[in-house]
């Protein structure tokens, strides 16, 4: 930024390329250089760059044939040579060089990304906004999120926009990490919710009050099924009885218990005689050995007799139990039958008892899945609202760049530049037409010019490639000239005709209309 005083209004330009000797006056509104190809109008328009404080040396030579050219920038004097240019005096005006009206009009770069990354680099060297990863920090809340989120590779730029792409990337990266989460999340969910289908979730679930419901039928089964054995086990008895009887009945023939004790205690005494008559015929045994061997004879045979009697007793008293144990078993009383359909009733409800503890198991595991699916659904909705946070904030890294910017005629959205017009439409600015561009573009390095002087006391310059002027319709020159002389601004650019090398102060229309001098 360069001031001077108000007293000098023009630049001089001597043998520097082909120009011989130029003046170019400088006022409010512009001034147009013109002349035929070759004739050294970019040659002029980089001299006054040059003394207005650019430091692009640029194609600024001395004139063939001359040691030394010089150019007198309102104030600034630079001599310039063959190997180098050197610069003496304050300039005089205020003017802002390191904002390239060619650069962010016309990127060289065909491209539309491109064109949109070139521009707004263009914007952020004029801002003089360094890449800073700090400035993104609030996005996520604080350095600590953004660390937790974004890798130290994405921050690694010197490039502002670069930075801000990179830093983009990965939070968009991690938005659809988070959505991915959430759709998986959301899969449980609905699994979960699905493993209850058909199933009756009202019914009786307590595995206590099902398992004892299946204890009790199963206490009910076994005890018919014992009663209805403790029957058949009776009544097995009592036919055995009965045809023990029947038997004994038909095929016992001997005595009477009474007569077989009788014959037994008859034949023991006789046995008793016998055994004493034998002590008394020992004792007269030489004379009577043949009575003895008598009734030795006797003996044997009464002893015979006393044992097959005792023989018949054992048989009389067999026969007189079991004729008592039968009758004994047919006095008992039977156990009431059980009837058989009750018994499969009872097997019915046991085994529905053990179905409901079953069905139970599957109810509760259903409950379960039902209460995990909440979880799930409430996870899913958690990492829907961390992906549209780093969505939002993917969408603010422009919003970062807009304020680095810091321009109220430009704006950053998507990585697209937009451009404010002045009714207050935003587009995409290189979607809008060249006079558009041009016209925007001029107001925002006039509006950053004055910024060193708000009160606009001093001229400001502005230097318009002949590149862009030369596309221009007269329309749009007469409002850029119109809105610079308002701003006591001076726009300075050339156009190509079939004149001598010239420079023509703009003259406005109204003024034409009145008989004045000719518009440029």
């Amino acid at each position: 930024m360069i001031t001077s005083n108000k007293n000098s209004n023009s630049i001089t330009i001597t043998n520097c390329g082909p120009v011989d000797n130029l003046v170019i006056p400088v006022q409010p509104g512009g001034t147009i250089v013109k002349g035929y190809c070759g004739k050294g109008k970019s040659i002029v328009l980089e001299a006054i760059a040059l003394g207005l404080g650019s430091h692009e040396k640029g194609r600024v030579s001395p004139r063939e044939g001359t040691k030394r050219g010089e150019v007198e920038v309102c104030g600034v004097l630079l001599g310039v040579n063959a190997s180098r240019i050197t610069r003496n005096g304050e300039s005089e005006v205020v003017a802002q060089e390191e904002f390239s009206l060619g650069e962010l009009i016309d990127p060289p770069h065909k491209e539309t990304d491109a064109r949109n990354r070139y521009g707004i680099k263009s914007l952020l060297r004029m801002s003089d906004s360094q890449a800073e990863h700090a400035k993104f920090y609030d996005l996520l809340g604080g350095k600590e999120s953004f660390d937790a989120i974004v890798a130290p590779d994405a921050i690694k730029s010197s490039d502002l926009v670069d930075m801000a792409m990179r830093i983009k990337k990965a939070l968009e990266s991690k938005a659809r990490d988070e959505e991915a989460a959430a759709e998986r999340e959301e899969g449980k969910a609905a699994a979960d919710r699905n493993a209850a289908d058909g199933l009756d979730l009202n019914a009786e679930d307590d595995p206590k009050t099902l398992q004892a419901a299946y204890k009790a039928a199963i206490e009910y089964h076994t005890s018919l099924v014992q009663k209805d054995r403790s029957y058949r086990d009776a009544e097995k008895a009592r036919k055995k009885a009965e045809e023990t009887l029947a038997k004994s009945a038909g095929k016992y023939t001997g005595p009477t218990v009474e007569q077989a004790t009788a014959s037994v205690e008859k034949s023991k005494k006789a046995v008793d005689e016998k055994d004493a008559e034998i002590n008394r015929l020992i004792a007269e045994r030489e004379k009577l050995n043949q009575a003895i061997m008598n009734a030795q004879m006797q003996h044997v045979s009464a002893q015979q007799i006393h044992e097959a009697a005792a023989d018949v007793l054992s048989a009389a008293q067999a026969h007189e139990k079991a004729l008592a144990d039968a009758n004994a078993a047919l006095n008992l009383t039977l156990p009431p039958p059980i009837d058989k359909e009750l018994i499969d009733m009872a097997a019915d409800d046991m085994a529905a008892a053990h179905a409901a503890m079953e069905q139970a198991a599957v109810v509760r595991a259903a409950k379960a899945r039902i209460a995990q699916a909440k979880e799930h659904q409430h996870a899913a909705t958690e990492h829907r609202k961390k992906a549209a946070h780093l969505r939002i904030a993917g969408k603010a890294t422009d919003d970062v760049l807009s304020q680095a910017v810091a321009s109220t005629r430009f704006s950053v959205a998507s990585g697209v530049l937009m451009g404010h017009m002045p009714d207050g439409r935003v587009k995409p600015y290189y979607a809008l037409s060249d006079g558009e561009r041009t016209m925007i573009a001029c107001e925002e390095k006039l509006e950053r010019a004055r910024a060193v002087e708000p009160e606009a006391e001093k001229l400001a310059i502005i230097d318009l490639p002949q590149r862009v002027a030369q596309d221009l319709p007269p329309s749009v020159m007469e409002r850029l000239f119109s809105m610079a002389a308002e701003k006591n601004a001076c726009i300075v650019t050339a156009l190509v005709d079939d004149g001598e090398l010239r420079a023509e102060p703009w003259v406005p229309r109204e003024t034409m209309a009145t008989g004045g001098a000719s518009n440029a």
